[in-house]
């Protein structure tokens, strides 16, 4: 009898591993209802020489990880542009400092023109259902 407990133990605290691993290692919760989606998270442009990196995250109102398609409009340096997007377009990517995980979308210009000390960034993103969300960013 005590045989059983023991292998009946084994394997329901082995799958509680397995489920709590998984938890760990599968990465980011994305919530994929566009109604929860409340705004804008983790908006960056990152400068090197001539090209900048841009990323932005779309949060729900518990902060967790949202994404969406959508219609995405930006001025960074006095560049302009538009483009749509889908909500596979947001990908997992880590923090440096922490290597959290974090799912987001992001591009990359290379325009040797956009060189300036100060920059102005700025995005609106709209959702199909009309709601739009703004981020901006002043970086030296």
């Amino acid at each position: 009898m005590r045989k059983a407990v023991k292998i009946v133990l084994t394997v329901v605290f082995g799958f509680i591993g397995i489920i709590f691993l998984g938890a760990i290692f599968s990465g980011p919760i994305v919530n994929h209802d566009i109604s929860a989606i409340t705004g804008i998270k983790q908006f960056v442009v990152l400068h090197d020489g001539s090209l900048y990196t841009t990323r932005f995250s779309l949060v729900d109102s518990e902060n967790g990880q949202a994404a969406s398609d959508a219609h995405l409009s930006y001025n960074i340096c006095g560049v302009q542009g538009e483009v749509d997007i889908t909500a596979s377009d947001f990908k997992t990517y880590q923090l440096v400092l922490t290597g959290q995980p974090i799912v987001a979308y992001a591009w990359q210009m290379d325009d040797p023109e956009m060189d300036c000390d100060t920059y102005n960034a700025n995005i609106v993103v709209t959702l199909p259902d009309g709601r739009w969300f703004e981020a901006r960013e002043t970086a030296f």
